[in-house]
């Protein structure tokens, strides 16, 4: 649809847009001006009559932001092409157009020079944006700041290849700037008069860098949920690595203070564990990759029941069940229109140890759980509901070392970690459809703790205070995800872990136990941050 208002307009017009498609007569040009013309008036208007609800669309469920641009007499986006025009009469007129936004990535603010609108009265098809933006043409994109001549007004049928692919890399030829422009390719027919003739003695040699010319690349500019859809993966895999190490310091608890104490106790034991912590993420890919960087937060809630323990001569193996509760917050950083979104968690875990009497000890876990959490952005507000199931398996091996009679032990560990995400598809409020699909990761964790175990003079009071430092490693190919185009995700990194701990036998059936950690990433992509956990357990 398009709108002609033979008249003036006054005041500001909403436009709301509802699932627009691309069709040959709404394609304007023979590409080099694939932006779209929406409402064109003959009269008096403002480079602000109408704007789009939210300020931005998508077109054909591409993640790209297309703004409306308003062309005519005074807008400092220029003037409207008359070759454009299909509102009936002579002289000026309005062209409001839906333009695809390119933007900046800020490597280095000092290169980043925005381009000073100009004035061309004799070649309005061809307005430039104050703003930087990117000179090659893309389907639906209108190149403001290439000297290119007007082409024909007649709407024409794209070409198969064009209309495949919305969303092109900009990845460009090097273009003439609007103060020396350089006519380096055919021209359209119809010249335009007002074309300075460039001094230059050749169109090809480089001329020296001004302040008006354009020296940093572009990117399309995406709608701002979509860096929280690719940040999501890694953040719900590093929530449940948190659960599986946390779990891992419990088994840890029980093995070391627990079992002595259920020798003489023939019920079970119950205990519950609070955790959290802050992170920030760190991508591996460039802006140009679309890579972006998150804060990260979450806390949980475990609670468990220790079922069952087998005493042989040699060895003991226990038993027992978990259930946990998480919140994870994600908020994109460096995203216009980004908003924090939070995610729910539940897991069951089961988890059992083996431990023989020289020390060596085996522990596994089985974790499986939903997620559930809704997206958020100051644009929209709420964009999308993201649901899924997830599912954990950790393997854990060490073997425990008394050194000398001053009550040090030290624990040498590796853990093997195996996390899966399953996403559930889901179309959200810009009719993106969010197939996020399937995700597998491996990680693997080894260290070790030096505990200094001090016993008072009451035999049922045990407390040990440990440090403890840790090296995760993640292995996997790249992961992609396809919003029409595909993007690659961030990696999950590797880390240095190091941290405090103690565990205090306050009595027969009750025991206290808390830590605090550090985690540094150690790779350029990664999370770094604190965290904490306490918990108690009680015997019944």
């Amino acid at each position: 649809d398009r709108i002609l208002i033979y008249g003036d307009v006054s005041g500001t017009t909403v436009v709301h847009m509802q699932n627009f498609k691309k069709t040959s007569e709404q394609e304007v040009r023979d590409g080099k001006d694939q932006s779209i013309s929406l409402i064109q008036v003959s009269g008096k208007a403002k480079e602000d009559s109408f704007k789009l609800a939210n300020g931005y669309t998508t077109i054909n469920g591409f993640p790209y932001q297309y703004r409306l641009r308003g062309y005519g007499p005074g807008s400092p986006f220029g003037e409207a092409d008359a070759t454009q025009r299909l509102v009936a009469g002579d002289g000026k007129f309005w062209d409001f157009r839906l333009e695809g936004l390119y933007i900046n990535p800020e490597i280095d603010s000092s290169e980043t020079i925005p381009v000073s609108p100009t004035s061309s009265p004799t070649a309005p098809s061809e307005p430039v944006d104050p703003q930087p933006t990117d000179p090659t043409p893309t389907p639906f994109t209108l190149s403001f700041p290439t000297p290119s001549p007007a082409a024909s007004s007649v709407p024409v049928e794209p070409s198969p290849a064009a209309s495949e692919d919305l969303a092109p890399e900009p990845s460009t030829p090097s273009p003439a700037a609007p103060s020396e422009p350089v006519d380096s390719q055919p021209t359209d027919p119809t010249p335009t008069p007002s074309t300075p003739v460039s001094p230059t003695s050749s169109p090809v040699a480089p001329v020296p860098i001004k302040p008006d010319i354009q020296t940093v690349p572009k990117i399309r500019a995406v709608v701002p949920q979509l860096p929280t859809y690719l940040l999501l993966p890694n953040a719900l895999f590093h929530a449940g690595f948190m659960d599986l190490t946390t779990q891992n310091k419990k088994l840890e608890t029980i093995r070391n203070s627990s079992i002595s104490s259920l020798k003489s106790h023939e019920n079970s034991a119950f205990f519950v564990r609070g955790y959290g912590g802050n992170y920030h993420y760190a991508s591996n890919l460039s802006a140009f990759e679309y890579g972006y960087g998150a804060e990260l937060d979450y806390s949980a809630f475990e609670a468990g029941v220790f079922l069952k323990e087998i005493d042989r001569t040699d060895s003991r193996t226990f038993f027992g069940l978990m259930g946990t509760y998480g919140s994870l917050s994600l908020h994109p950083l460096n995203v216009e229109q980004s908003k924090k979104s939070t995610f729910d968690r539940w897991s069951v875990s089961a988890y059992g140890s083996l431990q023989d009497d020289m020390g060596f000890y085996v522990d596994g876990l089985l974790t499986h759980g939903l997620f559930k959490g809704d997206v958020f952005t100051l644009a929209r507000d709420k964009v999308a509901t993201l649901k899924g199931k997830h599912s954990n398996a950790s393997l854990t091996s060490g073997q425990r070392f008394s050194i000398g009679h001053n009550g040090f032990i030290f624990d040498p560990q590796l853990q093997l970690i195996y996390q899966r995400l399953q996403f559930d598809d889901v179309r959200d409020v810009d009719n993106l459809d969010v197939s996020l699909g399937n995700f597998n990761q491996w990680t693997a964790r080894f260290g070790g703790r030096l505990t200094k175990v001090v016993t008072p003079s009451e035999k049922e009071r045990i407390v040990s205070f440990y440090g403890k430092l840790y090296f995760s490693r993640s292995f996997g190919d790249r992961r992609f995800v396809s919003f029409k185009n595909d993007f690659q995700l961030g990696a999950f990194g590797s880390s240095l872990e190091a941290g405090i701990g103690f565990n205090a036998q306050l009595s027969a059936k009750l025991a206290f136990h808390g830590d605090v950690n550090y985690q540094h990433r150690v790779t350029k992509a990664g999370f770094s941050g604190a965290s904490f956990s306490a918990g108690l357990r009680h015997l019944f």
